[in-house]
């Protein structure tokens, strides 16, 4: 099982990135077109009952 976030570079990133646009801007819409976060991930297979929250913690180190 694999817990992870990644970042699919289409066009509309791309063209984030050459403007060099804010590291949140490139989230956000990452978000908006599907990129599931690396701390929603990890809650996600918690939640499923495939890891454990001191699991979580430790990869995301939120806890």
């Amino acid at each position: 099982m694999a817990v992870m976030e990644a970042l699919e570079v289409d066009d509309d990133i791309r063209e984030l990135i050459i403007k060099r646009a804010p590291e949140i801007e490139i989230r956000k819409v990452a978000i908006e077109k599907g990129m599931v976060p690396l701390r929603r991930n990890a809650l996600a297979k918690v939640l499923k009952g495939e890891s454990t929250v001191e699991e979580l913690g430790r990869i995301t180190g939120i806890l």
